[in-house]
Parts: structure tokens; sequence; C-alpha cells
């Protein structure tokens, strides 16, 4: 059955025809293509995420999708146009994105497994600022304005920098998964960046094993073997050096963001 509560109620005559015409899309690609899961990665940046994808490419041969209405510093939700137009293929679906209420309702129309992948949030921030000063300028993500000046602040105005600006948004990520993942409204798996470094086979069994991929294991010794972690911007980074590359305050206003949330376990992500 074609869940259609993805399309919206009676709109403006301009919005209908457009409504009309993706639903035409939907439900022909639904009825006439392979019924093949797409698997969705929508991890933390900074998590190791973008080797994780190339790994889950590599073994499973599918290639990635790019279901986002534009990157840079746009929120990368799921663009219906453009998730409907991967609809019969074999993809996996990797962006940044938190569970709004539009991505959830594609997804449960979908019935497509979810890939939640984290890491320590002090971690990332340590992480977010080494990146951004190999760049020289914050931009391309959607939770940082562009700072051009970002080469003249001191190290720690660099970290108090995605401190007020990128943790918020971690937080936010966390929750809406961890909702959507208490009120089942998609199937979820979470895996870590520590699962990644510390067993990345075994990290990777589990993933195929939930989105019900058939992989024999030399083709998973094979994928890491020969996936660059250089190209993928892996960085094996000491597991915990946020805890003393921040200061203690700092960790502090992290910690506060977390405590409006008091029904959210947030151990897996350092808090």
């Amino acid at each position: 059955m074609v869940d259609l509560n993805i399309f919206p109620g009676k709109r403006s005559d301009t919005d209908a025809w457009t409504d009309r015409a993706l639903k035409v899309c939907y439900l022909v690609r639904r009825s006439l293509l392979p019924d093949r899961k797409m698997i969705f990665l929508l991890p933390f940046p900074r998590s190791g995420s973008t080797y994780l994808n190339n790994l889950l490419g590599s073994v499973t041969g599918y290639k990635r999708s790019h279901c986002v209405s534009g990157y840079k510093r746009n929120e990368q939700d799921l663009y219906l146009p453009r998730v409907i137009d991967s609809i019969g293929r074999e993809v996996i679906v990797y962006q940044h994105a938190k569970a709004s209420d539009r991505s959830l309702e594609i997804l449960k129309s979908l019935g497509a497994p979810v890939i939640v992948h984290t890491r320590n949030i002090y971690d990332c921030m340590v992480s977010l600022r080494d990146y951004y000063e190999s760049l020289g300028v914050v931009d391309r993500m959607p939770f940082v304005p562009i700072v051009e000046h970002y080469v003249d602040l001191t190290e720690e105005q660099k970290l108090d920098l995605f401190i007020d600006m990128a943790a918020p948004w971690y937080i936010n990520h966390y929750v809406s998964w961890s909702v959507a993942d208490r009120n089942k409204e998609v199937p979820i798996l979470w895996t870590s960046y520590k699962s990644l470094v510390c067993d990345p086979k075994s990290c990777l069994e589990r993933i195929l094993e939930f989105c019900e991929v058939d992989v024999h294991v030399d083709d998973v010794e094979a994928a890491l073997d020969g996936v660059d972690e250089k190209k993928s911007r892996f960085n094996r980074g000491v597991i915990g050096r946020g805890g003393d590359g921040l200061s203690n305050s700092q960790k502090e206003r992290i910690g506060n963001m977390a405590r409006y949330f008091p029904d959210i376990d947030f151990s897996s992500i350092g808090l």
C-alpha cells in the first residue's frame, strides 16, 4: 500500500498543480519500479560519516543519492522531488539531516532503514575546529554563519564559536532522532564514531544486517581494505580528546543545553 500522507491537502491552485505532478511521479515510480530499500545515513557532521558512507557504498555497490534541495548553509532535510527520483534505485542517502516532521513523513512512506551515526559531542567541537582550521574560513555547514575572520580568532574563541553556534544544532539533531526512535516513527539503528574506530567490521556488519543487505564476509573485508581513509577525510583521532581540548566552562556550557531535555539520555554523546 502506497502512503500518500506525504502530500499536503488542498492548497492554492499553483501548489495544487505542483502537488499533483509530484503525486503522479511518486505513484508511477512506486508502482512500476522494483521495491528496493534505500539506505538513509543521517549522521552528525565530523563523526567519520564520510568514511562510513564510502564503506557502505563499497560493500553494497549502492550509489550515493543527493536528496537535498541544496548544500552549503542550507539545512539538509529530505527533499521530496529528489527522493522520488531515487525510488527504485539501490542508493545510500547520506546527509546531515535532523528528524524534521517533513523528513519523517517521507521516511515513513518509504519504510526505509535509517542509520543515525553520532560521536562524543566534545570531540565533535574539537574536530570542527581542526577541520575549519584547514579551510581558513567557516562556511559550508547549516549551523554556522560565514566567519571570514576565523583565522584571526584565538584558539579559545574558535572553540567558543562552535560551542555557541554548532553545539545547539548537534543537540537538536540528537534529540529529534531520540524522540523519533522512542515513538517508533521509523526503524532506526544507532552507530557511533567509537564503534567505527574500534571495530569497523562489526559496525559495518550491524548496519548490513539491520538494512537486510546480504553481503558475503569477504566483501566486508575487501571494503575495509579497499576504502581509502584519507580520501574519506577519516582521521582516527583520539577518542575522548574533546574532554582535554575543552575547558571546564566550555564543557559546562554544552552540558547546560542538555538540561532542557530531562527525558533524553545523552550518555552516548558524552553528556
